[in-house]
């Protein structure tokens, strides 16, 4: 912990360059505390329904990524798997039970609420986790798809993003403006059937992303699963960045954020100088 905390504190120190705040942000752009706390819940978007049969392939990857989000429980000791993921990541701590067989344990559909809750603790990030990220995207929202864990005891929803910038490509994976990538973030609504909606809300992650909306992501590969985790988004929206992550959201509005309110081609130049640096070392 001690060293991730040094880590972030080098690459604060690296991006502290003097931008506008975020009291320079449209007042109808603010987030206020009680708004930002609303958007972070899924029962505010449209529910989707489950996705349609698929061919054989397809079923093989969705069977991988269903069983990433199942619940966590304790493992027998010859258990094979795991997460490749530090422990401190949402993701990760799901995904402890890889290729274990799971105990018994109600269904959402079992639940008698429509809504439940998952929390999570991330560890505070600096404003560009470069250092955190082996990929970071400026790209647009087309499509969100809604799944259950294959225990069925989790939302996952699966984001198609389409890549208008490529910023830091560690992995060197093959990605150009125009293509797709699958970005994966938990939580999310489904519509069972018509008379049955399941919302499942993540406390701590962020907002959830918008179909249509522009973003600068910073993510992680997860080769498991063949798609990409999130570590932390900026959205671009009317030529201005806006915080999605909660700390950046608290930041922004006690008017101390280095980024929120920042014209969109400085920000992209300050990401583009923070990779520089980092990939430099």
């Amino acid at each position: 912990m001690r060293s991730s905390v040094v880590a972030a504190l080098m690459v604060m120190a690296e991006t502290a360059a003097a931008v506008p705040c975020f009291a320079q942000v449209p007042e109808d752009l603010i987030p206020k505390s009680d708004e930002a706390e609303r958007n972070g819940d899924f029962r505010n978007l449209a529910p989707v329904g489950l996705a349609p049969d698929q061919d054989a392939a397809d079923v093989a990857l969705r069977t991988v990524r269903n069983r990433l989000h199942n619940t966590e429980r304790p493992q027998p000791p010859d258990c094979v798997g795991g997460s490749s993921q530090p422990a401190s990541h949402p993701s990760a701590r799901r995904a402890e039970n890889d290729g274990c067989t799971a105990t018994p344990t109600l269904t959402l559909e079992q639940l008698p609420e429509e809504f439940s809750t998952v929390h999570v603790d991330l560890p505070p990030l600096p404003d560009l986790p470069v250092r955190f990220s082996d990929t970071v995207l400026v790209g647009v929202v087309n499509r969100l798809q809604p799944h259950l864990s294959e225990d069925r005891t989790n939302i996952y929803t699966e984001y198609t993003i389409t890549i208008t910038a490529v910023l830091r490509n560690k992995n060197g994976l093959a990605m150009n403006p125009g293509s797709t990538i699958a970005l994966d973030r938990m939580g999310g609504a489904i519509r069972l059937s018509p008379s049955r909606v399941i919302f499942q809300r993540v406390e701590g992650e962020g907002a959830p992303l918008i179909v249509g909306h522009r973003y600068v992501l910073f993510l992680r590969y997860d080769t498991r699963g063949s798609w990409f985790r999130s570590v932390k988004s900026w959205e671009l929206r009317n030529g201005v960045v806006l915080p999605v992550d909660p700390g950046d959201i608290a930041v922004a509005q006690r008017g101390q954020s280095r980024f929120a309110g920042t014209d969109e081609p400085d920000f992209i130049s300050a990401v583009r100088d923070a990779v520089q640096r980092v990939s430099g070392q």
